[in-house]
């Protein structure tokens, strides 16, 4: 008798313990990140982000994915397959209108924060006969992944110099690929908006295989009178190898999104999470030095989310 209740008792134990584990799971909320490519700043970034959100966030798991970039990550969000994603102000300006490689406005896409700002760096192979972004015409440019910021940001940059991508051989590499393309001579130029100095841009100049090319001053400010999402830069002098002078430039910004019908009170917790965690951050990848409430709203192109809005507000941002 008693080890028939003993077995009754245990089994009624093993039922309530499987039985909470199921509602505990159905409780916890998972939300998806996109990030870009492996091998490049946003990937890194987002596992980075995604780490930091997992230890806080209370009730939600963020699952961190590759994906092509900014221009697919807006995408997705636009149609609720991402719930948080980074993405240039390039392209989310041409995502949220309509224009460029969007066929139709993405108006269901909205901004978190600005996690740090993407200076052009114009890479060229050594012997490409490359001077100037003119010079692109007829050669083999690197677009980067399929639908990413960097094929939106070189297009704009070409269109100033009266070229299209029909006027040159595009290719299509990923962030990892990029280093051996150039180092066996695949590609002759890349437009690259990144953080300055970035690690496989200092490598290939170290090998002697590419250089930084400027862009004209003239150009520079026909391209921000045409993209007010981007401001004039410089990448400092010595910043670089055998680059002792100032390259003139220019920058987006990389942003954090997410999509408009993500419960205000999570992406609150989100931007609360990266500002009151900023040390952990900055300790953990150079890129977050960037990430400063004052410069937090640089670039806006798409509406803020109101989750977000109602942190700066408490900040006193905005009103």
């Amino acid at each position: 008798m008693k080890r028939k209740l003993f077995t009754i008792i245990l089994s009624l134990v093993f039922a309530f313990v499987i039985f909470s584990g199921f509602n505990l799971y159905a409780a916890q909320k998972f939300l998806k990140f996109g990030s870009a490519s492996m091998g490049g700043g946003f990937y890194s970034i987002g596992a980075v982000l995604t780490k930091v959100l997992n230890d806080n966030l209370k009730g939600i798991k963020i699952a961190h994915q590759a994906t092509g970039g900014s221009s697919t990550n807006c995408r997705y969000l636009n149609k609720g397959e991402l719930d948080i994603a980074l993405a240039q102000s390039t392209a989310i300006k041409d995502a949220y209108f309509g224009k460029g490689k969007f066929k139709s406005p993405q108006k269901n896409i909205r901004g978190i924060t600005v996690i740090y700002f993407t200076r052009f760096h114009v890479v060229v192979r050594k012997g490409s006969g490359i001077k100037s972004i003119a010079d692109f015409k007829g050669k083999r440019i690197d677009l980067g992944p399929v639908g990413g910021g960097i094929e939106v940001n070189t297009i704009k940059a070409m269109k100033v110099y009266g070229l299209t991508v029909k006027d040159i051989i595009p290719l299509h590499f990923s962030r990892s690929e990029f280093t051996e393309m150039f180092k066996t001579g695949r590609v002759d130029g890349h437009i690259w908006a990144t953080y300055a100095p970035k690690a496989k841009i200092a490598e290939l100049i170290l090998a002697n295989k590419v250089r930084l090319v400027p862009i004209e001053e003239d150009k520079i400010k026909l391209l921000i009178k045409e993209n007010p999402e981007l401001a004039p830069a410089v990448i400092k002098g010595g910043t670089y190898k055998d680059h002792p002078n100032d390259i003139h430039t220019v920058a987006a910004a990389a942003w954090l999104m997410t999509r408009k019908d993500l419960d205000p009170k999570i992406v609150y917790q989100i931007v609360k999470i990266i500002y009151d965690n900023l040390d952990t951050l900055r300790a953990q990848h150079k890129y977050f030095k960037d990430t400063k409430l004052e410069s937090a709203l640089n670039a806006k192109v798409a509406p803020l989310h109101p989750g977000a809005a109602k942190f700066y507000k408490e900040k006193g941002l905005i009103k």
